[in-house]
């Protein structure tokens, strides 16, 4: 590709204004291991201002691997005259000096003073001594393999690995980079026996690590896992996914492979079907594993299965973290048990979470909704009403809030039904004007999209059928538009602990279907709202309100 850009670009100039693309290229070449055309590229890019400190700093790197001191301190001054404040030139023009000791330290010094925080500078300075280690404010394992990754560009390998030797506690990952770049073979059969730390993966030395372990032990499945993850998150799902594979094989007792392949198969290989089987070989290796029984529920809801299904699959955690008792709700809600739902709920204090205010909340003042529906639709009004009222009103054990106001509309749409047949007709207006008041804007689309159906419903109980219709057909046309959109699931998120990806066209569908749903209720049609309304809940089996909305 970026061959066929330089093709492009140069069709009239053949020195373009930005060196962007040639300093790309030079990456893409270096990673490949062509460092004497990656070097070409570089100085090529370095005509460019743009690029040009960069581009230096990249061709510095391969004058260190290459032994070179003189060209490494040449190129890296050349880069800081460009960008002062470079501190990965500053660092290799320091390690240029390194035949003369107290030269390297004094240019340490430099940058330790105007950066105390430098770790590959503190650590060049002190060695890999225990008290370095100690004084990390951030996890020492990540920060060890950034550190290895840097000196190991600028060619001191044996620098990196004596860092790594010395970490008080290894991950996987960094004793496979220790041995990738001592040759230790008691590094990699260590690393087999240890866990990733806090993160999985991500850097180009891990990837060079773990690609040459699995070459050099093709039965060692922990790398075979790793390098699983890293080459998924960069979007290789096929590879990632075979690599799983063998890993499960190699290692009938490694729940974590088939957990992985699992989430491959759900969301981007087409093979839905084989999730739900993975994940329960991956529970019945690591059984009680709240995350694998949180994932279990994600699929077992979003493959159709029955509520009460999963709710009693549920039920059978022991001491069960918030989120699946969140689940249990849902299930709970969604299956027509809405009383069992707020004592679920009402039997945990929860956390507040920051980006979760609402997800309490719903169940709960769906579970008081759905319960004051079916009072209302058997006249027991003032049972209705106290619903829909305890429908807007959080309990403090929930750890919840209200980040929009526009999640009370339809409890104060039926508020205001329920006041209205009970001979309430001012103090319903009242609700229903608050309804009429709110403004259809970016926050009200991304929390009640179907606002203006709750409004047109507000003016038809007000005898306001003109305005009504207008709202309800403008409403049409938005979903018209909205269902052929090209966008990753058009209003719809998926929150960064979910791995399970829906198809995005499957998403628009549905959320398009319940919008129109809601627009043919409000227009008094409910054969046509129930049909979009089950086209939703079919494409979105989790729609608490479409899941109501047929069943009465």
């Amino acid at each position: 590709y970026a061959q066929r850009a330089w093709k492009k670009v140069t069709v009239r100039n053949y020195h373009p204004e930005s060196g962007e693309l040639q300093y790309t290229m030079g990456r893409i070449l270096e990673a490949l291991g062509r460092e004497d055309e990656a070097l070409e590229w570089y100085m090529q890019s370095a005509w460019q201002q743009d690029s040009r400190a960069r581009a230096l700093t990249r061709a510095a790197m391969i004058g260190g691997r290459r032994q070179n001191l003189s060209a490494m301190g040449n190129l890296a001054e050349k880069a800081l005259q460009e960008h002062g404040r470079n501190e990965t030139a500053s660092l290799m023009l320091a390690l240029s000096r390194k035949e003369n000791p107290e030269a390297m330290r004094a240019a340490l010094g430099r940058i330790l003073a105007a950066d105390p925080l430098n770790n590959t500078c503190r650590y060049l300075m002190t060695g890999p001594v225990s008290a370095f280690y100690e004084s990390l404010g951030s996890d020492a394992c990540q920060t060890a393999l950034d550190m290895a990754e840097e000196l190991e560009a600028c060619g001191e390998k044996q620098l990196a690995a004596d860092l790594l030797s010395l970490l008080p506690a290894p991950c996987a990952q960094t004793e496979y980079v220790r041995w990738m770049l001592s040759g230790d073979g008691q590094a990699l059969h260590s690393a087999k026996g240890l866990g990733t730390g806090i993160a999985y993966p991500s850097r180009q030395i891990e990837y060079r690590a773990l690609r040459a372990a699995v070459t050099e032990v093709p039965e060692d499945d922990t790398a075979m896992n790793l390098l699983g993850c890293l080459l998924y998150h960069n979007g290789n799902h096929g590879e990632a996914a075979e690599l799983w594979r063998k890993a499960a094989e190699v290692n009938p007792a490694a729940y974590m492979p088939r957990r992985n392949l699992a989430v491959a198969c759900y969301s981007h290989l087409n093979r839905r079907e084989e999730a739900l089987s993975l994940l329960d070989q991956a529970l019945e290796l690591h059984p009680g594993d709240d995350q694998l029984i949180w994932e279990k529920a994600y699929v077992l809801f979003h493959t159709g299965q029955a509520p009460k299904t999963i709710a009693a699959f549920l039920r059978r955690a022991d001491h069960p973290r918030e989120d699946i008792v969140l689940e249990l709700s849902r299930a709970l809600n969604l299956a027509g048990e809405y009383e069992e739902a707020l004592r679920t709920l009402l039997s945990r204090s929860f956390t507040p979470c920051e980006g979760g205010e609402h997800a309490v909340a719903e169940q709960y003042m769906f579970a008081h909704h759905a319960l004051g529906r079916r009072a209302l639709a058997a006249g027991e009004l003032e049972e209705a009403l106290a619903h829909f009222r305890r429908a807007q009103t959080l309990p403090d054990s929930l750890g919840a809030g209200l980040w929009n106001e526009v999640l009370l509309v339809p409890h104060r749409y039926y508020e205001a039904l329920t006041l209205s047949r009970m001979g309430e007709g001012p103090e319903a207006e009242k609700k229903l004007n608050w309804i009429l008041m709110l403004k259809q804007d970016y926050f009200s689309d991304m929390h009640l999209p179907e606002l203006p159906c709750w409004q047109a419903m507000a003016d038809k109980l007000l005898g306001r059928d003109a305005p009504a219709r207008e709202r309800i057909a403008a409403h049409l046309r938005v979903q018209a538009a909205a269902e052929a959109a090209i966008d990753p699931g058009y209003r719809k998120t998926t929150p960064f602990f979910i791995s399970y990806m829906e198809d995005a066209r499957a998403l628009r569908r549905g959320i398009a279907a319940w919008q129109k749903a809601m627009a043919y209720t409000a227009a008094g049609d409910p054969d046509r709202a129930s049909g979009y309304a089950a086209e939703a809940l079919r494409l979105d089996p989790t729609n608490l309100y479409a899941s109501l909305m047929i069943s009465h």
